[in-house]
């Protein structure tokens, strides 16, 4: 979200401060949609580089949860075993 905030306020006063000096007017007009551009690309990073470790967390959870169930089977057997105490 800070990367988002930050690509959005950078490229929309930076464009503002180059344009300024053509026409105060047009920079008015172009800052917000420099901007708004600029956070809609940095989310679409963040979505991306977020949706890949995503991809690869759904790949190790299938041996995990068999690894968890394994746990469990040995966990029930170590408490029959034990007995009543």
């Amino acid at each position: 979200m800070i990367l988002i905030l930050a690509a959005a306020l950078i490229s929309g006063f930076g464009s503002v401060a180059i344009v300024v000096w053509t026409s105060p007017l047009l920079a008015l007009v172009i800052g917000p949609i420099v901007g708004s551009v600029a956070s809609l690309l940095a989310a679409f990073y963040l979505a991306w580089r977020r949706g890949s470790h995503l991809q690869n967390e759904a790949k190790l959870s299938l041996p995990r949860g068999s690894m968890v169930s394994a746990l469990r089977d040995v966990a029930r057997k170590g408490h029959a075993s034990a007995g009543p105490s």
